[in-house]
Parts: C-alpha cells; structure tokens; sequence
C-alpha cells in the first residue's frame, strides 16, 4: 500500500515538475521570438507609429521620427523612411537660375517648413469640375457614380485652418507625410523672379499618371489616393480600375530672400479620374486648389 502511495506521489511530483518546466520553456520561447520580431521590424528602419491624419481623417497618417517619403514602387499614397542625406543642403539666400537649380532649391526651402516653421495655415481650399468633364456614356448607373465622387470631393473652404507643431505641420504642408523627393526630369519648366524682398517660385510639372506622395507631382501637391476614391464610390458598385491622369499641376511660392523661408504656398492640381465598373468607363474632371502661409 504504501509503495503505491509513494508511486503515486512521486508521479505527480514529476508531473509537476515537468509542467513547470514547460511552462518555463514556453516563457523563453516566447521572449526569444518577440525580441527577434522587434529586431527584424526596427533592422530595416520600417517600423511606425501611426497617429490620425490631420489631411483625411478616414485615413492613417505615419509618424515616424524622420519625415518619411515615398518609394517609387510603393503604392498610391504609402510612405518609407527618408534620408536625411535626400535634402539638399544649399544656400537659400542665393537666387537659383536653372530649372535643375530651382528644384533643388524648393525641395530644400520645402524641407525647412516641414521641420523648422512655427505654423502653417491653409487660406484656401477649393475643387472644381475640371474643364466641365463628367463622361458616363449615359450610363445611369456610371452617372451615379460620377456625381458622387463630385460630390465627395467638389468643395470650397475659405475658413482658414492653422497647424501647429512639426507632425501637424508634416501632415499639412504639401506633400503631406512625406518628403520633397522632387527630380528635374519631373518638371516641365521652373522660374524664378526676383521680387525685390522675396524670390517667386513657379514650378510646372509634366502630366504624369497614378503619382504617389512625395514623388513626381505627389512631391508638389497633395494627390488623392484610390481609397479616398472608392470610399466615395461605396455603395454604388464595385470598381474594377482607377486611373488619375494629372495634367497641368503647377505651384507658386514665395521665399523670403533673407533667410530662405517659404511665406506662401499656391498649388493648382487639376487631374482626370478615370474609373470602370461593370466593363464600363466613366471620366471625372477635378481641380485642386489650395493657399497656405507659413509664420517663422
């Protein structure tokens, strides 16, 4: 009786001893792949923080500690890490001359709003039927469709809107969330007039389709991304494609030439939204308006 007794209990001393080494073993096994998770997520740089957008807020905005920008392959709108070492560093004091000096004279004068400026203030914010084209083929369904996206996007705000702090300034400014990556080969033509206390800076882009931010004309502007398109659309029918054809964009600022600080920012983007549901195509013609000032 009592070797029974002894075998049970020295079973269950072994049963416990065993459970807690499990126990112990899965502790470790999970720490170990937690920390390799972390280590591989902050190894390349890609890990973010998002907070809200303070340019849509149906859409996440990411803060990393760098103002990030675009990648060329990455999708409409997404943004990656930047390097500090993308930002030319000129003297913003000296009149640039050339379409090539100009752009990289903005990218940097561009750069210093995002993380030097006190506030940033949008005057003004319109969208307007470009050139009056809304093309569903007669198609009532298509119609629908056309009038809604006008509908989510034709507006006029003239109420002033002031940001504060560099993330809300990041998240305004144009391009927003992102890093100036502006190229030459982008830009149509760049001028530069001297205006007695300040440089005027006008800068036309090429057309160019699907941009995302930070690059091409999402480097100038802030473009439109599908999802803002298909939420409009929700409810409506599925969309098969989009295409944004952008045409005409150009900007205008005003750079103090004292001290190299952009004081004013015009941008005027106007594009074609092309869409196609149920084998069918429908063309919306939108443009952007928008007006900050920025204080120092």
């Amino acid at each position: 009786m009592n070797n029974k007794t002894n075998t049970a209990a020295s079973v269950e001393a072994d049963r416990s001893l065993w459970s807690i080494f499990a126990k112990a073993v899965g502790l470790i096994m999970g720490v170990a792949i937690a920390y390799i998770v972390l280590y591989m997520a902050y190894k390349d740089g890609t890990t973010y923080y998002q907070t809200p957008s303070y340019t849509n807020p149906s859409m996440d905005a990411f803060a990393p500690a760098l103002v990030p920008s675009t990648s060329p392959s990455s999708p409409n709108g997404t943004v990656v890490p930047s390097d500090e070492n993308d930002i030319p560093h000129i003297d913003l004091t000296k009149m640039p001359q050339t379409k090539e000096e100009i752009v990289e004279y903005y990218k940097s004068a561009n750069h210093k709003v995002k993380t030097q400026a006190k506030s940033v203030t949008r005057t003004y914010n319109k969208v307007s039927n470009y050139n009056n084209v809304l093309e569903t083929g007669g198609n009532p369904i298509l119609s629908r469709i056309g009038k809604a996206v006008m509908g989510k996007f034709l507006t006029e705000n003239l109420e002033p809107k002031t940001f504060t702090g560099q993330a809300e300034i990041a998240g305004a400014f144009p391009p927003p969330n992102a890093v100036c990556g502006l190229n030459a080969n982008e830009v149509e033509s760049a001028i530069c007039t001297d205006k007695g206390n300040f440089f005027e800076l006008k800068i036309y882009m090429l057309p160019e389709v699907d941009p995302v931010n930070g690059k091409g004309t999402g480097a100038v502007s802030t473009i439109i991304t599908k999802k803002e398109i298909t939420d409009a659309v929700e409810g409506y029918v599925e969309i098969s494609d989009i295409r944004c054809e952008y045409e005409n964009v150009y900007l205008i600022a005003n750079v103090d030439k004292s001290t190299g600080d952009i004081t004013e920012l015009y941008v005027n983007m106007p594009l074609y939204l092309n869409l196609s549901a149920l084998g069918m195509d429908c063309k919306v013609g939108l443009c952007f308006e928008d007006k900050y000032t920025v204080e120092w």
